[in-house]
């Protein structure tokens, strides 16, 4: 029968070998369940005897301990530790032996650890990944053998079990070799503090390119900080876009390796389609379905147990004194991450192909976002048009100032045709937005939204920066800086944001409430600085402050220094933008968080293509955030100012095309906000012409997604759809009333002053507008159609309708002396209950699914129907059937409608 061992004990308990171990040496903190749960299958198995047991008949005479780092369960060294600590314990069981975990922080000094070595009376001692020589030299004085068992060779004369590093990364180049590779490199970790494993490894990499008698470049080794995801695709992307790129990657072990392939399929590049990938292992547990399947140089945990445990059998039984080193060797373990290349002389087409992979067919893209002048939005579409030269695709972008514009230029998308969209929200909450996003969802066109989120719709994918996490980053390092207690500004933005929410979170974590006061603000500089007075004035205590981004942490910096404020107030802002790098750099700021714009902007374009392609893509992605502060100022600095050419470089590549047009958007949206001030101040209210005996009269203009209903709007758009439309009815209005105030009491000398007047004017703007002019005379109206207006219909008593489109009018010189023919031509003389219908050509071009418009005719047909009813209902019956008719097509523009009638009765 094998001998029952702490692994059994914990494998039935369901705990981890270490806690099995303090809890049998009363050491530790766990729940009196897990204690006694541990010790009643411990005397179960046999592990430890019963309370009815003889004391003579103790299972184990002595004990040996092991030093462990109390982290380990935290630690992919953990699955190393587990898989060697069977063996270890059957080894030394044969004598009697059974084994005590000291747990121990690698921090600590050596003699708060030799102090737990004495109290636990070992016998002897192994220690797992740590070496202390000094301690270990004392122990061997006092009689306590000491063996090491660890991953990396001991320099320093101790009895130990290690790995053959050296022996392991030659074999696992000299594989890659064979396989034809010869562009190779080697990633390592930036890790002063382990420096034997790391050469180890290199060396015997270098060993076997040597031998092939390659030149080894200096770059051939690529340092990383694991803990930094973005540095490492940095790296990699700049390896990979090499113009001749490597063909394979050795990582310095499997947990490496893991984080490298990650990396790799987030830049699109294929394991081991594309780079052959192996490391030494196995830190990590390959029996479970989620870990990926990387080839290895694999390490016999197993084994290295076994002589750890028979070598310290040895020493107490031959009172060993010499130093004994034993070296394990590595195995391959092919596991699908490395491919054949077939020879050297296709390794050119191997290039070409995998530089061309995805690029058969070009898509075209159309790309929105904030103004360019915003230093985020640049570096982000600099990153878009990089990865696009990249990946041979074609990029419209659109710089936007309003949500406005934003909409429109999605739906200029969207009717052009493109392949996809990508959104970069410039307000995440607006509707008219989330709407477009829509519209294009609907036409079978991907859309991928970027840096912000937008509500009220699903898109294809979201990729943003974690900014939740970067508000708990910068909550934890604002607590941290002012010493975990005081007074906390918190200067928000005007909409909701994840970034105040990380935030919150973090301080909800702590035991003490820290805000003292809040503000929201416009995200402008000047709002915070007013803000922060007031927190000034009413909190003169106060300590730190964060704000929502950098501008309003720069604003409330201002108000700190016009205050003249001795004290040093934390502030932390978020962006990372370069004028707040600056105040770090200062001493003025103490810290922001980056929101790592360039990434942002490469994985959207990469997730637009992968879409296209047909490949799946998760509905978000996060970028990690970065906290900037005065020690790393200098190197994020020195990175944006790196970028600033190219940035500047890809603006100017913009086409004139869409300058142009990014112009006449500015133009169109100016010219709409005035002619609807000037039709506000002048045209007639709904009031004042309800208040004209006879005349019942309502209107709308917008899309059936969105009416304005009311008078004013629906007149408004008929006579000013421009701002040279605004100014001649402004000069009309003008005009009318003047005449009125001081000229003649005749109707027919007034309206000859007033043709001249509008004959004049009109001639000078060189313009073509309908000017539709009512009067009204007893038992009749008549209207008087100056300008071009083919868009009209008026219903009579009879039920007769006449579809006026006669009127093609041209006002120039010559018309002022032909006035009352042109005049006369354009009149209509309407009966009481009679009346008329303005709409504009987008009313009666709309399009059901077939394609088949609305049509004058049915409008007139629903205008009779409905004629008896007051002119509110009979609009509002029209504006039901043509969005009965149009269903869920979308239309662009503006549906506008004005329904007049003449309602005096008979005398």
């Amino acid at each position: 029968m094998s001998q029952i061992t702490l692994k059994d004990v914990a494998k039935e308990a369901g705990v981890a070998v270490s806690t099995v171990s303090l809890i049998l040496n009363n050491k530790g903190q766990f729940s009196q369940d897990v204690r006694d749960r541990v010790y009643e299958i411990a005397q179960k198995i046999g592990y430890i005897k019963s309370p009815s047991t003889p004391s003579g008949a103790r299972r184990f005479s002595e004990h040996v301990a092991i030093l462990v780092s109390e982290d380990i369960e935290k630690d992919f060294t953990w699955n190393v530790f587990n898989r060697m600590i069977a063996p270890l314990e059957t080894a030394i069981a044969r004598e009697r032996l059974y084994l005590v975990v000291i747990p121990i922080n690698v921090q600590q000094e050596t003699k708060e650890i030799s102090e737990k070595i004495a109290a636990s009376k070992a016998k002897a001692l192994f220690s797992f990944e740590y070496a202390n020589p000094e301690l270990f030299q004392e122990l061997e004085e006092h009689g306590i053998p000491v063996i090491v068992i660890s991953s990396s060779t001991i320099r320093a004369q101790i009895n130990s079990v290690c790995i053959d590093n050296v022996q392991g990364a030659y074999d696992g180049t000299k594989y890659l070799l064979s396989l034809g590779h010869t562009q190779i490199h080697y990633l390592d970790y930036l890790r002063p503090d382990a420096q034997m494993p790391l050469n180890d490894r290199f060396v015997g990499f270098k060993m076997a390119l040597e031998e092939h008698q390659f030149n080894i470049p200096e770059d051939v080794r690529v340092l990383v900080d694991e803990s930094n995801m973005n540095e490492l695709q940095r790296k990699l992307k700049r390896l990979v876009q090499r113009t001749i790129p490597p063909t394979a990657i050795f990582a310095h072990d499997d947990y490496l390796a893991a984080r490298v392939l990650v990396a790799l399929q987030n830049l699109h590049v294929r394991v081991p389609e594309d780079i052959s990938l192996i490391a030494i292992g196995d830190m990590l547990d390959y029996n479970q379905p989620f870990i990926p399947r990387i080839t290895t140089m694999q390490i016999n945990n197993q084994l290295m147990g076994k002589l750890a445990g028979e070598m310290l059998l040895e020493r107490l039984k031959n009172d060993q004194t010499g130093i004994h080193i034993l070296k394990v060797n590595q195995q391959l373990v092919e596991r699908g991450s490395c491919l054949k290349i077939p020879d050297k002389k296709k390794f050119a087409r191997f290039v070409q192909e995998k530089n061309a992979e995805e690029r058969t067919q070009e898509y075209h893209i159309g790309v929105t976002c904030f103004s360019l002048n915003l230093t985020y939005w640049a570096m982000w579409a600099q990153a878009v048009w990089e990865r696009a030269r990249e990946t041979e695709t074609k990029v419209s972008l659109l710089p936007c100032l309003s949500a406005t514009e934003q909409a429109a230029a999605i739906r200029r998308f969207i009717s052009q045709g493109l392949d996809a969209i990508i959104i970069g929200p410039i307000d995440g909450t607006n509707p008219d937005v989330a709407l477009a996003a829509k519209e294009a969802m609907q036409a079978g066109i991907p859309v991928v939204v970027s840096s912000v989120e937008l509500e009220g719709v699903q898109v294809n994918c979201t990729v943003r920066c974690d900014n939740l996490k970067g508000g708990e980053l910068a909550a934890s390092y604002l607590l941290d800086q002012i010493g975990g207690e005081g007074k906390i500004a918190l200067i928000e933005g005007s909409w909701p944001q994840l970034r105040i929410q990380g935030f919150r979170k973090a301080l909800n974590s702590a035991t003490k409430r820290f805000i003292a006061f809040e503000a929201k603000c416009d995200w402008s500089r000047e709002a915070a600085r007013d803000a922060m007075r007031e927190a000034l004035r009413l909190h003169p205590d106060l300590k730190g402050v964060f704000a929502a981004c950098d501008p309003m942490a720069l604003g409330a910096l201002d108000a700190i220094a016009e205050a003249q404020q001795q004290r040093d107030i934390v502030i932390v802002g978020f962006d990372g933008l370069p004028e707040a790098c600056v105040a770090i750099y200062n001493d003025r700021l103490r810290a922001t968080i980056n929101q790592a714009p360039f990434e942002v902007g490469t994985k959207v374009l990469d997730a637009a293509i992968r879409i296209l392609h047909g490949k799946t893509v998760l509905s978000s992605l996060l970028v990690e955030p970065m906290l900037v502060s005065k020690q790393n100022v200098i190197e994020t600095t020195l990175n944006m100012l790196g970028l600033m050419p190219q940035i500047l470089h890809s603006i100017a590549e913009i086409s004139e095309e869409q300058r142009l047009l990014h112009t006449e958007h500015l133009r169109m949206d100016t010219e709409s906000q005035i002619a609807i001030f000037l039709q506000r101040m002048f045209l007639s209210s709904a009031g004042e012409l309800q208040e004209i005996d006879g005349l019942d009269i309502t209107g709308f203009t917008g899309t059936p997604r969105k009416i304005e209903n009311g008078l004013l709007t629906g007149i408004g758009d008929m006579t000013t759809h421009s701002l040279e439309g605004g100014l001649l009815m402004l000069m009309f209005q003008t005009e009318i009333h003047t005449l009125i105030d001081h000229g003649p009491a005749s109707p027919v000398e007034f309206l000859g002053f007033l043709r001249h007047l509008i004959a004049d004017n009109t001639a000078i703007m060189s313009a073509v507008r309908p000017i539709p002019t009512i009067f009204v005379r007893a038992h009749q109206m008549c209207l008087k159609i100056i300008g071009k207006n083919n868009l009209l219909l008026v219903l009579r008593q009879d039920g007769e309708i006449e579809h006026c489109n006669a009127y093609e009018l041209r006002l120039s010189q010559e018309s002022k002396e032909n006035f009352d023919e042109i005049a006369a031509q354009a009149t209509i003389v309407l009966q009481p209950d009679e009346g008329l219908i303005m709409y504009a050509n987008s009313l009666i071009d709309s399009e059901n699914q077939a394609g088949e418009p609305y049509g004058a005719e049915r409008l007139g047909e629903v205008a009779r129907r409905n004629w008896t009813r007051p002119v509110e209902e009979v609009k509002q019956a029209i504006f039901d059937d043509v969005k009965r008719h149009i269903g869920n097509q979308t239309v662009y523009d503006e549906l506008t409608l004005t329904v007049l009638k003449y309602a005096i009765p008979y005398f």
